[in-house]
């Protein structure tokens, strides 16, 4: 079997070629052949019919005068038709000069009444061939066959030279088609071939490269923009895990430090009891910044690759909300921020409750971060239609609009500074949205900078069970 694409496109190209110049050479020769031969059939048919007329109008004035009129009425060209009579039992009894010494074949099965019959002859010893047909006449009251041939040299002639022309003409042809199957086969390989050049030269440090197909037809043209369209994808994913990859290093980096710094102070002074005690409080909250940075990866990463299963059942997700709330307020009013439910409505439905739970949690602890002192929170649960709105509003420092397209990304901070300080990793919203995503939802925001933000999880209808 031909492996090379480009080997089968060419051969398949040459085998149609030739396939189809030989079918219409053929068809070529048979229809000439065939309309040349019906030619000599009208003529021979047309000279029999004069024949007949003849007879009829000069029939009663014997064979002799019959041939003179038939000679004036058909005029028949030398070396190309024949005419002879013959009695009823086969003799001659007069035939055109132009047969000599030689006699037509007594037929008298082809002068049968209707449509005219024919034979092939041979009227000479070189072996030419004529075209035979006969009727019958009544002269002075007795009955005669004429038979009449038209010679087939010069039909025989044009099927020779046509044929020679066609053995000739068809393999120049098929010749032709070679090459040019061998160009179309290099011009349609030749865009592929720039492909697997551009493949090869794509590693992880190079997925700039880009395939450039301006010439192409419309299909390689669809399957270079996949392809850019995957490397564009692949040199996002690299991007996202070359950055996430820094900004996690740098977060474990700074707990990491507070870390070894205390235990070599530690190690190289002698601690009293408060001392000590003061030391491992904060190492204690240094490790569980890290771990809650390293549990919210975890839960990035496993929603990344689909491991992330949720555990789905029926819950009062206004209950849950209330929950939450309750349980922000503490930390609030240590930042002097009053977190006020502004308006509930019932319901109920299918979710992942801790899941559920963590992300009202975060949107909650987000808002609280950046409210100041003195500032609200609001929180509504709503109806609009067929979803149920869950809206979290603050009187806090806002966010700028160019840097609104980013919330959600991982470790994305506005203000890197102040979201240290606050404790942040950067991931709480990004897992908002992972969180809202798997159950079917969506979450929006809107904010203005000194005003405070807006930010709403949508609950689809898919995922309620009631709303009464």
């Amino acid at each position: 079997m031909i492996s090379s694409l480009k080997t089968r496109i060419a051969v398949w190209y040459i085998s149609l070629s030739t396939l189809i110049l030989v079918c219409l050479g053929v068809a070529l020769y048979l229809i000439i052949s065939h309309s040349m031969m019906n030619e000599r059939r009208a003529l021979i048919a047309k000279d029999l019919e004069r024949v007949q007329q003849v007879s009829r109008h000069f029939g009663n004035r014997g064979v002799n005068r019959l041939l003179e009129e038939a000679e004036e009425e058909i005029p028949l060209k030398p070396g190309d038709e024949f005419v002879q009579i013959f009695t009823l039992d086969g003799a001659s009894v007069a035939n055109s000069p132009n047969l000599r010494n030689q006699q037509l074949p007594f037929r008298p099965a082809l002068a049968q009444p209707g449509t005219p019959k024919f034979e092939t002859i041979s009227i000479s010893t070189d072996g030419s061939t004529a075209l035979l047909s006969e009727t019958t006449i009544s002269v002075m009251g007795q009955s005669y066959f004429v038979a009449i041939a038209a010679s087939l040299s010069n039909v025989r002639s044009i099927q020779r030279r046509l044929l020679a022309t066609l053995l000739i003409s068809i393999p120049l042809a098929i010749l032709l088609s070679l090459v040019g199957g061998a160009i179309l086969a290099n011009q349609a390989i030749e865009p592929l071939n720039r492909m697997t050049e551009t493949a090869h030269r794509i590693s992880a440090e190079h997925l700039g490269e880009r395939i450039e197909l301006a010439q192409a037809d419309n299909e390689l043209k669809r399957l270079a923009d996949s392809f850019n369209q995957m490397l564009e994808r692949l040199d996002q994913s690299f991007k996202q895990i070359r950055q996430f990859t820094a900004d996690a290093s740098h977060e474990l980096r700074t707990p990491v430090a507070i870390l070894m710094g205390e235990t070599e102070l530690a190690v190289n002074n002698l601690l009293d009891y408060e001392e000590c005690k003061a030391a491992l409080s904060s190492r204690r909250e240094e490790l569980q910044r890290m771990a809650h940075i390293v549990d919210d990866l975890l839960a990035l990463s496993q929603f990344d690759y689909g491991q992330k299963t949720l555990q789905l059942k029926r819950l009062d997700f206004s209950d849950l909300v209330i929950e939450v709330c309750e349980q922000q307020r503490n930390q609030a009013k240590s930042k002097g921020v009053d977190v006020e439910l502004a308006k509930t409505v019932p319901v109920v439905m299918e979710g992942d409750s801790a899941r559920l739970r963590q992300m009202v949690r975060n949107v909650l602890d987000n808002a609280i971060k950046y409210t100041p002192s003195g500032g609200k929170v609001y929180v509504e649960l709503d109806r609009s239609g067929e979803e149920v709105l869950l809206r979290v509003s603050d009187t806090g420092i806002g966010i700028p609009a160019n840097a609104l397209p980013n919330i959600f990304d991982r470790f994305y901070r506005v203000d890197q500074a102040r979201t240290r300080e606050e404790g942040g990793s950067g991931l709480g919203l990004s897992i908002v949205k992972q969180i809202i995503e798997a159950h079917g939802g969506r979450v929006s925001v809107q904010s203005e900078v000194g005003a405070g933000t807006v930010l709403t999880l949508i609950v689809p209808d898919g995922q309620l069970l009631s709303t009464n």
